[in-house]
């Protein structure tokens, strides 16, 4: 049995699966489907977008309110406002906008219209594919890296000068010493960015650890009206974050 990593990239999907003699393998595919087809056998799959979707409301997801909080500033603006199901079905920018501000009473950034098509695209196969809905859960690399580290990460992640990639290889090679071979073979693929390959990777790897400790933020899982439900996963150690943060404060 093995776990995977997805991220979004430029030529559709970017995945890393890792396997209990900590051999890899990983692939782009151009469509959520596919990837499915060839990882349907894993045993968790964690994937950076959304899942769950609110249909109105000027309240936003929890998960995304406590991830920010766990995060603290600067990390916590990686973490986006979701739009609303309603609005990840228009197909123009300016359409999905005002359906998002109707509906919610808050507009769309160009930077989250740029992430809808993946959004929409996983609302649809999760809503035509309940065995996927066991299997693929949503997280996100940055609680991935704060969970490896007992801290949120010092850059971001296309600071200039590479360092905020430096800085998230580095604790990737800690916990997952194949990880910098990954990352130096997926970047023959010219429409995966590094930012993409580490995404994927700590995503992987943060699937692979210790199942024990793998938490919901909110805590207790809230579903949308489709019965997706609208939270984070990740994995929790207590022994790298006993001086940082309690389980506890994380659901509160």
């Amino acid at each position: 049995m093995f776990v995977s990593g997805i991220d979004g990239c430029k030529s559709g999907w970017f995945a890393v699966s890792i396997y209990p003699d900590d051999r890899f393998e990983f692939d782009v595919y151009a469509i959520l489907s596919d990837a499915w087809d060839n990882l349907n056998s894993a045993s968790l799959i964690l994937i950076d977008v959304p899942i769950g979707l609110k249909e109105d409301g000027a309240d936003e997801r929890l998960c995304d309110k406590f991830a920010r909080n766990i995060l603290g500033q600067p990390r916590s603006s990686s973490v986006f406002r979701v739009p609303c199901r309603p609005a990840v079905f228009e197909e123009e920018y300016e359409q999905s906008s005002q359906k998002n501000y109707e509906m919610t009473s808050t507009r769309i950034s160009p930077y989250t219209w740029g992430i809808v098509p993946k959004i929409r695209e996983v609302d649809e196969f999760l809503n035509n594919n309940i065995m996927a809905r066991k299997v693929i859960r949503e997280s996100h690399p940055e609680l991935c890296f704060w969970s490896f580290n007992g801290d949120s990460m010092l850059y971001k992640k296309k600071e200039s000068g590479g360092i905020g990639v430096a800085e998230r290889k580095s604790i990737l090679n800690d916990v997952y010493p194949l990880s910098n071979e990954i990352f130096l073979k997926a970047r023959r693929f010219s429409k995966v960015q590094d930012d993409d390959i580490l995404d994927a990777i700590s995503l992987a790897v943060n699937a692979d650890k210790n199942k024990k400790n793998l938490i919901s933020i909110p805590g207790d899982t809230i579903k949308d009206n489709q019965g997706l439900p609208m939270e984070m996963v990740f994995q929790y150690h207590e022994n790298i974050h006993q001086k940082k943060v309690t389980y506890n404060s994380l659901v509160e």
